[in-house]
């Protein structure tokens, strides 16, 4: 498999990766649309899961209205998504890669407690630097102050960025501030992206 080139003499030097669609596959999207029409299945997306990825109700709350919507019982709905929590091991070679000469960070719009048990599960915060999840900074992607926050932390500027996000809303609104948004479709297009940056 090619391996990244890299330019010492780099314009980037901050890669920020989202990780629901990109690292780890989508879980709650398709959970509900399993079980409800498209739309119904957005709905409830955006009122509940996105409740708890604005910091607003906890992983439990989040789990029980869920229940309520679904009838199916908090529990098992939690064992469901994380038998669906799987990794993009190719993806995990591009970090490792990354990492030897840029520094990596985690971007991620993700509910309380929930995606801290998948990072640890599977051992994954050594890939980050520093990661900022929407539901402990209670900001969220698109909001421009989210971005802002991780770059202040960081320590570096927008125009030094790369973001790497499955949802073009968010790439846009990395590239409005100035930071280069690669929209992710899979490892392989994105290894091509990284290596034409």
């Amino acid at each position: 498999m090619p391996h990244i080139y890299y330019d010492m003499d780099k314009k980037y030097k901050l890669v920020l990766f989202d990780f629901f669609g990109v690292i780890c596959c989508e879980i709650s999207p398709y959970w509900l649309k399993a079980r409800f029409p498209a739309e119904k299945a957005m709905e409830i997306k955006n009122r509940i899961v996105g409740s708890a990825d604005n910091g607003e109700i906890s992983e439990r709350e989040m789990f029980e209205r869920l229940s309520k919507a679904t009838d199916v019982p908090a529990d098992v709905i939690l064992k469901e998504w994380m038998e669906c929590a799987i990794i993009d091991q190719e993806v995990l070679k591009i970090i490792n890669e990354l990492k030897k000469n840029y520094t990596v960070g985690l971007l991620s719009n993700a509910p309380p407690d929930f995606e801290q048990r998948i990072l640890n599960r599977d051992n994954l915060w050594p890939l980050f630097e520093k990661t900022f999840i929407s539901s402990e900074r209670m900001l969220a992607k698109p909001d421009p102050a989210f971005f802002y926050l991780a770059l202040d932390e960081m320590g570096f500027k927008a125009e030094e960025t790369l973001f790497v996000d499955d949802n073009p809303r968010n790439i846009e609104a990395a590239n409005k501030l100035g930071i280069k948004g690669i929209l992710f479709t899979n490892a392989e297009k994105l290894r091509e992206d990284l290596k034409a940056i």
